[in-house]
């Protein structure tokens, strides 16, 4: 049985100053040169909301 990748990108303290500057754009560029498998299952969190 051919199952696929399960892989997922979980942020903890997404509402950081370092998410913004350096996570965020950095999956951003993964996402554009072609691993989707990076975005496919993203979820974040922080401890104030934005």
């Amino acid at each position: 049985m051919n199952m696929p990748p399960s892989d997922a990108v979980v942020i903890f303290g997404a509402t950081g100053d370092l998410v913004y500057k350096k996570i965020f754009p950095a999956l951003y560029a993964m996402q554009q040169r072609g691993y989707t498998w990076c975005l496919s299952l993203a979820r974040a969190c922080g401890r104030f909301p934005k």
